[in-house]
């Protein structure tokens, strides 16, 4: 297992919106930069992350994905076909956006595939309210645990297997189509 944390990391003169995760052990497993910046006062704040963060975790591959980079599909597809099977996502999301935890993240992995666990905050800080709503996502979009608006710890098994009949075909269904007619 392993402890995640976010924080402030300073690179030489910028600074990221970073998380960590550490084994039981000590060890740094992964340290993501948050990539996709949500709004102008978090952009003058930090700077953007440029790569993404796989890692071993218990025998599976993991990422992390900060607050708004789970929002995003590419991301997670990306992620997908790197061979992830769970994503860890600490954030923290404020009102009014409950629906991220109870519709996005189940269905963004629904759609790829894989498993996420999103962490989100919950109470007030300065004039912020943090709606909590964590969730445990199997790679079958089924919500393994969640939580309510107050503190709470989620625990769940997430499954190194499922049928392949209950997962997502889309990757491999996709077909693009040209906009030019």
């Amino acid at each position: 297992m392993c402890d995640l944390c976010r924080l402030p990391e300073r690179a030489g003169d910028t600074i990221h919106n970073a998380a960590l995760c550490v084994s039981a052990e000590g060890e740094l497993l992964g340290n993501h930069r948050k990539i996709q910046l949500y709004g102008p006062e978090e952009a003058k704040r930090f700077t953007a992350g440029a790569r993404y963060t796989v890692f071993d975790l218990a025998g599976r591959k993991a990422a992390i994905l900060i607050c708004y980079d789970v929002e995003f599909a590419p991301h997670i597809a990306a992620l997908k076909r790197r061979g992830v099977e769970i994503i860890l996502a600490p954030t923290a999301a404020m009102d009014p956006f409950e629906h991220v935890g109870e519709h996005v993240v189940p269905a963004m992995a629904a759609n790829h595939g894989l498993s996420i666990a999103y962490a989100n905050l919950c109470g007030t800080e300065a004039h912020l309210s943090y709606f909590g709503g964590s969730v445990v996502a199997g790679a079958d979009g089924k919500v393994l645990a969640s939580a309510g608006r107050s503190p709470a710890m989620l625990l769940a098994t997430v499954r190194a297997c499922y049928d392949p009949t209950t997962l997502s075909t889309q990757e491999r269904d996709f077909r693009p189509v040209s906009d030019e007619a």
